[in-house]
């Protein structure tokens, strides 16, 4: 087969791609039965050359290959019939506003796999950019804590190559012993917790967090379990709550209580309730005043996460009578960070681990047949044609009234 680094299109300011040059030139010398091009790219975070050093040729037509590599969705008008892709597709949720493109591949009778969906026996993601993003979103609310209260400052990610730069800088301020409450024990729960321990922060259970004051900086990390409560007492299961999250409320305030910094990394369900209300935060036991908010999903469940924000511009204040956007650094405002797309922000590290999951944990099934069970489970459309598993989504394309659900 044939296959194709595609270069990202959706987002101009997206420089990531699937394999960084040094992998593919490992690729190619392990898989001698497959070629491998590269899309050419004025914006890619390696460049042209950096692929050509290596060997590697770089084109500008890639309609000869049968499989193209990409991050995000390819644009509609840039979809090539017939082709078989891999990327981010953001439909398989039945997404309302990616309805029209899922319409489009099924008319392209595209072959089509979508990354979110390999996942192991456990349904455990086997490529996700979300440690990445709970990594630069834990540097971001360092660094917005500290510009919030005057403290010290660093530089805005974006302008980092590596996260190695990250952990140096943040690894190099004083922070006052201030307690920070962490959301989320997935991957970008994982990425938070990572990036706390490679600076220093101590870390503490949820329990003694409550109870106990610090000398130092310190962290607790929430599962579900530890700030939801079933509002008949049934005690917490995660199988309930996936299937009725109506039947529970937000036992978080407590937290709120005792933590200034607060870090949300948590996967959102849709009816899950909100954290805290917009009349909690006018209350003096209220603690927090900053707040990262890397599921950054609007206004639910963090009242506070009023709109996204860009990487150039990261912070916007929430005020805390008005429930309007205003000065983050004013004592009456609360310092929030919601950038919807942490992993741009360090291409080149992105880029590379996402490349090393898929070489791990898909490419050897790949290199084989495209047909191989792993790679089924990810397979939306044969040829334009919705795989078993996917044959819901008929419906929904179908069904012009379907319910939203993200």
């Amino acid at each position: 087969m044939k296959f194709a680094l595609l270069k990202e299109r959706k987002l101009t300011g997206d420089k990531r791609v699937l394999f960084s040059p040094t992998q593919l030139a490992d690729i190619i010398k392990k898989y001698p039965q497959h070629k491998f091009v590269v899309e050419s790219s004025p914006t890619r975070c390696f460049s042209d050359k950096n692929y050509l050093d290596l060997g590697i040729e770089v084109v500008s037509n890639i309609s000869d290959c049968e499989v193209l590599l990409g991050i995000k969705e390819v644009p509609v008008n840039d979809l090539i019939s017939g082709k078989t892709y891999f990327f981010f597709s953001h439909t398989t949720k039945k997404q309302l506003h990616n309805k029209n493109y899922l319409q489009e591949l099924k008319n392209k009778k595209i072959t089509f796999f979508d990354y979110e969906n390999f996942t192991d026996s456990n349904n455990r993601r086997l490529v996700a950019f979300g440690k990445n993003a709970g990594q630069i979103g834990a540097y971001h609310a360092i660094r917005t804590y500290g510009l919030k209260h005057q403290l010290f400052k660093l530089p805005n990610p974006y302008q980092c190559d590596t996260l190695e730069e990250l952990i140096f800088f943040a690894s190099n301020v004083s922070l006052p012993p201030i307690k920070i409450v962490t959301t989320g024990t997935g991957n970008v729960g994982r990425g938070i917790d990572d990036f706390f321990n490679r600076i220093g922060i101590k870390k503490s259970s949820p329990v003694d967090f409550l109870s106990s004051n610090y000398f130092k900086a310190t962290y607790t990390q929430l599962s579900k379990k530890d700030y939801l409560l079933h509002k008949e007492n049934k005690g917490f299961t995660i199988e309930d709550f996936n299937l009725a999250p109506n039947n529970y409320k937000s036992d978080f305030l407590k937290y709120a209580m005792q933590a200034e910094l607060f870090v949300a990394g948590h996967y959102y369900h849709k009816g899950m309730p909100l954290f805290f209300e917009r009349q909690n935060i006018n209350s003096p036991d209220f603690k927090i005043n900053t707040i990262a908010d890397i599921s950054c999903d609007i206004n639910t469940p963090i009242p506070t996460c009023i709109r996204v924000s860009t990487s150039e511009n990261p912070i916007y204040g929430y005020h805390k009578e008005k429930g309007t956007e205003s000065d983050f650094s004013k004592k009456e405002s609360i310092a929030v960070v919601a950038v919807d797309n942490l992993p741009c922000e360090l291409p080149k590290t992105s880029s590379i681990d996402f490349g090393n999951q898929f070489i791990a944990n898909i490419l050897p099934y790949m290199a084989k047949d495209l047909n191989h069970p792993i790679l089924k489970k990810a397979c939306v459309f044969n040829k334009g044609v919705f795989t078993k598993k996917y044959n819901y989504l008929n419906d929904f394309l179908l069904n012009e009234k379907f319910e939203f659900t993200e």
